[in-house]
């Protein structure tokens, strides 16, 4: 039975309000929490979780099977389980701030003019500065999912996040003590997380954040499913020349001493991303022409193709590799910072299909 429940401890809800922060100042004003979701009626009387994916798919038929549960889910929990005595998180977009409240009312649908304004939840929001560094690694991961509503899900996540409206202080510490290190290195759920955000409206579903590979639905012009290997881009200190990057390649499942290989299965396009967070550039090797690595194998791009990115170009490098096999290949390295990123990948598709071409020539 999937009847609403209102028995139970309180619980930290992430709302978010609006893809790019539209919402933000409205929420915070109006002391609501809300979902978007237009075209959707009244959802007062759906009582049980069945009864939502019904009026999901009865409303939003063009949707895949992926894009329906995942739009179920969140409205359940707004419709039925986020109620008074809860906590509201609302991560604003704009200021990189937390902001943080109490529900006071749970879900009622109202008669706005804005149509992405009607499913709501009544908040007291409490402090509305609390700044993004304050929180520490576990908490930053659970907030960057892109999903609109969900619970957030950490050790002790909402005793933290109420010291965090109380002081502005994570018990656990924030980012100064958790956060990417030195060389430049972020958390594989932060990797996935800022490439989805860099992909922002073409984006119409993704897998967990959490996971690797990531699997992302894209809109055309970009390939329809996609999944991205992503890794750090760093300069280490020592091993390589000065003046390049490099990302290693490790497989889920690969362990030392074992070779490893993409999965290209399920008619996806396979891409290999790096991301250089201090430069805050993306790189797209040929994931096709790496096959059979080694554990921790590293792959290289020159700096001066990122800082050319990070100048508002494609950055282009041409590469020759030579496998253990086979003949040599020319690859050409595509890098770009996330307002051309749509392009790179456009771009780096199309080279790999011509590579594959002329493989076969």
């Amino acid at each position: 039975m999937n009847s609403i429940d209102y028995s139970g401890a309180p619980t930290a809800w992430l709302i978010r309000a609006g893809k790019h922060g539209e919402r933000e100042h409205h929420a915070l004003e109006s002391g609501l929490a809300f979902g978007g979701w237009e075209g959707l009626p009244d959802l007062s009387g759906v009582v049980s979780r069945v009864d939502m994916q019904s009026v999901v798919r009865r409303m939003l038929p063009n949707n895949s099977k992926m894009s329906v549960a995942n739009y179920v889910g969140q409205l359940w929990a707004l419709r039925s389980r986020v109620r008074a005595g809860d906590l509201a998180v609302l991560p604003r977009k704009r200021t990189r701030q937390i902001a943080l409240g109490h529900v006071t009312r749970g879900y009622e649908y109202r008669d706005d003019p804005d149509p992405e304004m009607r499913h709501v939840v009544a908040v007291t929001w409490n402090r509305i500065d609390v700044p993004w560094e304050a929180l520490g690694e576990d908490l930053r991961h659970s907030l960057s999912t892109p999903r609109t509503i969900c619970s957030i899900r950490c050790d002790d996540a909402l005793r933290r996040l109420e010291g965090l409206m109380a002081d502005g202080q994570d018990p656990v510490g924030g980012l100064a003590a958790s956060s990417a290190s030195s060389n430049g290195r972020i958390s594989p759920l932060e990797l996935h997380s800022v490439l989805v955000d860099a992909l922002d409206d073409r984006v119409v579903n993704v897998s967990d954040l959490s996971a690797k590979p990531l699997e992302l639905e894209l809109k055309e012009p970009l390939p329809s499913r996609v999944r991205a290997y992503v890794y750090n881009a760093t300069r280490p200190p020592g091993g390589r020349p000065a003046g390049e990057h490099k990302v290693q390649l490790i497989v889920p499942g690969q362990v030392r001493g074992e070779r490893g290989n993409f999965d290209i299965s399920d008619d996806h396009t396979v891409l290999l991303v790096g991301y250089a967070a201090e430069e805050s550039v993306f790189v797209l090797w040929d994931a096709g022409a790496y096959r059979d690595f080694g554990y921790s194998r590293n792959v290289q791009v020159k700096s001066r193709t990122l800082l050319n990115a990070f100048a508002g170009e494609i950055g282009l490098q041409e590469r020759t590799l030579r496998p253990r096999r086979g003949k040599t290949v020319r690859e050409t390295v595509v890098a770009a910072t996330a307002g051309r990123l749509d392009e790179a990948i456009e771009l780096r598709v199309n080279l790999s299909l011509q590579r594959l071409l002329d493989e076969f020539d």
